[in-house]
């Protein structure tokens, strides 16, 4: 399996320990931006009505855990700092990296991944792992920035591009051609265009876009019946996805390869684990 490069994580896992203190507070401090953040994303927290395993990936502070107000969701992200104020929250975090999630085979029936997460996590893996935790039926529904965007008084001129992570990927089509070569179908799309004031977000049909899309909702299933969904939540280890023991209240231990993860904060730490740590 290839993984995320080191380099990449910690700059990551940098940046957003640096923003965890008062994330929440300047999120809040913009009414129209909550407003579209939540109508955007009602997907998420329609989905979950009827989930009974939910995994938010790249949960930061908890904001879409909030969100879903589900008692059966479980997030992970690689920031420390981000996931205390999760924990603080009441919510059931872990740090983990996407790319070696620590959950048994068909582990979810609900995935979510907002705020352009996908832009960090290497398609190539991602996809693999996703489809490898969910269970039959199972809904991956992810919100994405376009590369590309046009302003209204550039719609003749060439698009600015503005998603420099690592791994952003291109266009509408390569999210959804990686995502069926790793066996997902989409059954859904949603487009939506930020608008500084009311109603601060406009659905975008075609033809147009391309032309006007700053935001995607992306709907995929695995296929199948439900019927293979755990019943409970297992953990392995990221590694050599053997089951983990936990004899005591400060770490895991792997059952298979000996290795130990800590558990402090009130949340396991996962990793990530790099091709050298192996």
């Amino acid at each position: 399996m290839k993984h995320m490069n080191q380099e990449i994580v910690e700059q990551t896992e940098k940046s957003y320990d640096g923003v965890a203190q008062g994330y929440d507070d300047r999120h809040d401090a913009s009414t129209n931006t909550q407003k579209r953040f939540w109508r955007i994303l009602r997907p998420f927290s329609e989905y979950s009505k009827s989930a009974k395993s939910i995994l938010n990936i790249g949960c930061g502070t908890g904001r879409v855990l909030e969100m879903l107000q589900n008692k059966n969701a479980i997030g992970i992200d690689i920031s420390k700092g981000m996931l205390s104020f999760a924990k603080k929250k009441g919510f059931c975090v872990a740090r983990a990296d996407a790319h070696q999630l620590p959950f048994a085979d068909c582990s979810f029936d609900l995935i979510v991944a907002g705020n352009g997460v996908f832009s960090y996590l290497n398609p190539e893996i991602i996809y693999d792992e996703c489809f490898r935790v969910l269970a039959d039926g199972g809904i991956l529904c992810l919100h994405q920035y376009p590369q590309k965007i046009r302003h209204l008084r550039q719609l003749f001129s060439a698009p600015k591009t503005y998603t420099t992570k690592k791994y952003a990927i291109g266009d509408f089509d390569d999210y959804v051609n990686l995502a069926t070569k790793s066996g997902l179908r989409l059954e859904r799309k949603f487009q939506w265009r930020s608008l500084r004031q009311w109603p601060y977000v406009l659905p975008i049909y075609s033809p147009a876009q391309f032309l006007l899309t700053t935001h995607w909702v992306l709907k995929f299933r695995k296929p199948g019946t439900r019927s293979n969904l755990r019943k409970s939540l297992t953990w392995v280890c990221p590694s050599c996805f053997q089951d983990l023991l936990n004899d005591d209240t400060s770490s895991w231990q792997c059952s298979s390869c000996d290795k130990s993860y800590p558990i402090y904060q009130g949340f396991s730490d996962f990793g990530p684990i790099f091709d050298d740590e192996k």
